[in-house]
């Protein structure tokens, strides 16, 4: 055993015994040709470096002996088949980037040498779907570091050496076939050298000869094949088999359950002169060797049967690609056997391990197999940012390393910061370094045991300015899965940055104290900001916001109730007079949580004269905007969402003379801890329903007497199975004679959805409940007419946003400051951050009315900027003003847009809530 001693030997240089040393190009003066599809190529350019080949077929033929053609990183689906061959002492030089960086993938064989000389492939992949190399009568030719995947045809070989073929050379190459053997050598070819290759061949034999004479295999590891791992069949005498490590397939296990795996097998007329020794084989093998046609089932029994394998050694399975420590493969070779390289598979020197006593031939501690074991030294630096001092620019180092093999012996180890500094030698435990200014610098650390061996760390280290970026997300508890609670949100704050935070401090946006705690309830619908603040180690802060609404969860009447019908006393609401309802109280909306607004359908009847109506949350100030605007004589009404008041009640304001007003709740929002969360979403404006022209119903006009008009909405609007609700802009026309619209059952038409007048269009918001089917139904009460009804949006506990209704707020009064629609025109309505919405607003609910128009005609909501829907909302008859309930949804600049078929119009918007 040798404690210190490595090889130092790197390329590679068959030894003087035996076999082909794989001749370099002459000179660089021969000149080297380059091939590179990534970049700007040309196969009729000549190949510089400048200007590369595009493919290998165009360098394979310009080549010219002595020439080496390097070709780029990347995959070629082409073969390279050399146009020519090189002279002896130059030869023609095929190279890649080495590993898997270059690869030639081709139907047939990948790489392809037919009645060539001096030749040599080297770092290239190569996959094929027949033999990936084949090689027939030519001579002289080197193969070395390549990767070899042989893929789905049995028989078919990895590499196969044909007849008339001599002085070839495998070094140094992973070879995987899964159908054939990995090598096959046949047909009398002579003087093949196949050392330090690994070899995988799954179905099939590891590496066969086969009638060729004279052949060295050695230093090979063969695993995981049924077997033989080594074979030298037919005539093949005068053969080297050493040195090589022979892992086959368990038998029993699949694929190779139905065979009995031979480690060696040599055929009697194969014999002659052949030399068996220095394999290793491992245990498990049900036959080890194969000679002459008798199997030995051990090293005693074959040797002491055939006076071969007097160093054969049989040990534990393991993996051929990383002997463990203590491994019989270690400094138990033959380095004398020809075609010994100085370096291993992975281009590694020859190592001695003192841990292990030289066992081996002439120097003692080459290995065997193609994996020479190295040195375990290990060594790696962690490189900190330090913010324990006042400087901004320093840094820690700290060390550690593991050398196995010189336990207790010290290591040498450096440090260069990269910034001009002197090196810093031995490192010690724990270094600080101060950068002169902020950039950033490669540190490099170096350490080197007692046997010499050194190990090299590179780390990139950046100083700068101290970060301290936080992020803040905020999510809805209602978007949890259980226990939700409308109101409550949950706060997720990070940081990017370059000291330790310290903690975090919230800020919800609604006036209550800044805290620690990440959760928060507020006390009402809304939409607010939520600011962290967040502060590092040296006292430092920064904030960051996230907006987030909130908003009640609505609850659908499947029988609305009249909260109001002023004609109950017999007196009609007079000019200015003041009605209060008392929401919460009322059983249409029981008490199971907070009600935070009310869906109520207004009707005013009887009216003296011209006039509105607005509605209001009790207890606070009356808005100047509209909910209903009444004519004489006639019955009209309006859907309105009214907030409720902190006393439990809404507020109706008569603007006009004696009316009589009747109101009737069809839905309410409430933010019921622990209840599921019903949103609202906005859909594209769809017609579901018109008697006229057959769409919902036959076409046909509507009779009054009671009789159901059920249509579908789920399926011709895409609504989401989800959805409990839908909202319809539901238009009457063309009626005989005065009615109304119920969504109450036939039996109880107690409450109205919409009044019409003989000959009168008119709209109205209504929203209905979806039955399990998809229909919705409404009853119509009085007279035949025509209903065409618009999907404007639903309701679903699965998607949507939370609604939050707000103070009727005037967004637009075309009548104020010169904005008049022009004749069959539009006008867009800024909404987004206007009047308590939002910047992230989605969609609005809006009153939309429209007053003294010159011509009949309808208007029509819709995102700005976007295509106009073919769909009404509101519609009127020259002189009249008419308003309705409407669900726009928001343009990503927010925006809505109000067209005007009419040939002049005033138009007023006024906002009632909206999702976000």
């Amino acid at each position: 055993m040798r404690s210190s001693r490595v090889a130092g030997l790197a390329a590679l240089v068959l030894s003087v015994t035996g076999g082909l040393p794989l001749a370099l190009p002459a000179s660089a003066a021969a000149g080297t040709l380059y091939v590179d599809n990534n970049v700007n190529c040309s196969d009729t350019g000549g190949g510089s470096q400048a200007l590369p080949y595009c493919t290998v077929g165009a360098a394979a033929k310009a080549a010219q002996p002595g020439q080496t053609v390097r070709i780029g990183k990347g995959r070629y689906e082409e073969p390279l088949v050399p146009a020519r061959s090189g002279t002896p002492g130059s030869p023609i030089t095929f190279t890649g980037a080495g590993g898997s960086a270059t690869e030639l993938d081709n139907g047939g064989p990948a790489v392809s040498l037919v009645g060539l000389h001096d030749v040599v492939v080297s770092g290239l992949k190569l996959t094929g779907h027949q033999e990936v190399v084949a090689i027939r009568d030519s001579s002289r030719i080197g193969l070395d570091g390549l990767t070899v995947n042989g893929v789905g045809t049995a028989g078919r070989a990895g590499v196969w050496i044909g007849p008339g073929s001599a002085e070839v050379t495998l070094s140094r190459t992973r070879i995987t076939s899964d159908s054939g053997a990995g090598v096959q050598v046949e047909g009398g070819a002579t003087g093949v050298v196949l050392t330090t290759n690994l070899v995988s061949a799954v179905n099939a034999r590891g590496i066969a000869v086969t009638d060729s004479p004279g052949a060295v295999v050695n230093g090979n590891s063969v695993y995981g094949s049924c077997g033989p791992g080594v074979e030298l069949a037919g005539a093949s005498g005068g053969a080297v088999v050493k040195n090589n490590a022979l892992t086959l397939a368990t038998p029993g296990d699949d694929p190779c359950k139905d065979v009995a795996p031979v480690d060696l097998a040599v055929s009697a007329a194969s014999v002659p002169g052949t030399v068996a020794d220095y394999n290793y084989l491992a245990t498990g093998t049900s036959r080890p060797y194969r000679w002459a046609g008798t199997e030995y089932r051990d090293v005693a029994a074959f040797r002491a049967a055939t006076g071969q394998g007097g160093h054969d050694l049989s040990g534990p399975r393991g993996l051929p690609t990383n002997p463990v420590e203590y491994s019989p493969l270690i400094d138990s070779a033959d380095p004398t056997a020809p075609g010994t390289l100085a370096t291993d598979l992975n281009g590694r020197a020859r190592t001695d391990d003192p841990l292990v006593a030289n066992s081996g031939t002439g120097n003692g501690f080459h290995d065997r197999g193609a994996v020479e074991r190295q040195d375990p030294f290990t060594f790696d630096v962690d490189v900190q940012r330090s913010f324990t001092g006042d400087s901004n620019t320093d840094i820690t180092i700290s060390d550690w390393s593991s050398s196995p093999w010189t336990p207790g012996a010290a290591v040498d180890s450096s440090v260069d910061f990269g910034d001009g500094s002197a090196r810093v030698s031995p490192i010690p435990a724990q270094l600080t370094h101060t950068y002169p200014r902020f950039g950033s610098y490669t540190v490099t650390a170096t350490a080197t045991n007692a046997l010499g061996v050194a190990r090299t760390v590179v780390k990139q280290v950046t100083v700068a300015e101290p970060v301290l970026k936080p992020s803040l997300t905020v999510s809805r508890q209602d978007d949890l899965p259980l226990d939700t609670d409308p109101l409550r949100v949950k706060a997720i704050a990070g940081a990017e940055t370059s000291r330790p935070v310290t903690g975090y401090s919230y800020d919800f946006g609604d006036g209550t104290p800044a805290g620690a705690d990440a959760s928060h309830r507020y006390a009402k619908p809304g939409s607010y900001t939520v600011t962290v603040t967040a502060t590092d180690t040296k006292g430092r802060t920064a904030k960051a916001s996230s907006p987030i609404t909130v908003g009640g969860s609505y609850q659908q009447l499947y029988r609305p109730s009249r909260l109001l019908d002023s004609r109950t006393g017999g007196q009609p609401v007079r000019s200015g007079q003041i009605l209060s309802i008392d929401v919460t109280s009322n059983v249409a909306a029981p008490e199971d949580g907070q009600v935070t607004a009310v869906l109520l359908n207004l009707t005013a009847t009887d009216a003296s004269g011209n006039g509105f109506v607005t509605a209001y949350p009790g207890g606070s100030a009356r808005p100047t905007v509209s909910s209903l605007n009444y004519a004489t004589g006639q019955t009209v009404a309006n859907s309105v969402v009214v907030p409720v008041g902190p006393d439990g009640t809404v507020q109706i304001y008569n603007g006009g003379p004696a009316v009589a007003l009747l109101a009737d709740i069809t839905g309410y929002w409430t933010v019921r801890p622990n209840g599921p969360a019903n949103n609202l979403t906005s859909a594209q404006q769809t017609r579901v329903l018109d008697s006229r022209t057959g769409v919902g119903v036959p076409k046909n006009r509507i009779g009054g007497a009671l009789a159901p008009v059920t249509f579908q909405v789920r399926d011709t609007a895409g609504l989401p199975p989800e959805a409990n609700a839908v909202v319809l802009n539901v238009t009457a026309t063309e009626s005989a004679g005065p009615g109304y619209l119920t969504a109450n059952t036939a039996s109880d038409p107690a409450t109205s959805s919409l009044n019409y007048a003989a000959g009168q269009t008119v709209a109205n918001q209504v929203t209905l409940p979806i039955a399990p089917d998809g229909t919705v139904t409404l009853y119509n009460v009085g007279s035949s007419l025509h209903l065409v009804a618009d999907v404007q949006g639903f309701y679903s506990t699965a998607h949507g946003a939370p609604y939050v209704a707000t103070a009727p707020t005037r967004l637009l009064d075309t009548r104020e400051g010169g904005r008049t629609i022009s004749p069959a025109g539009s006008v867009r309505v800024k909404v987004a951050g206007v009047a308590g919405a939002p910047a992230g607003v989605r969609s609005v609910l809006v009153n939309l009315t429209v007053t003294g128009p010159t011509t009949g005609g309808y208007l029509t909501a819709y995102a700005g900027g976007t295509p106009r829907p073919n769909t009404s909302a509101v519609n009127f008859t020259p002189g009249a003003t008419v308003p309705n309930l409407v669900l726009v949804p928001v343009s990503a600049d927010g925006y809505i847009e109000v067209y005007s078929s009419a040939a002049r119009a005033d138009v007023v918007v006024d906002l009632q809530g909206y999702t976000a």
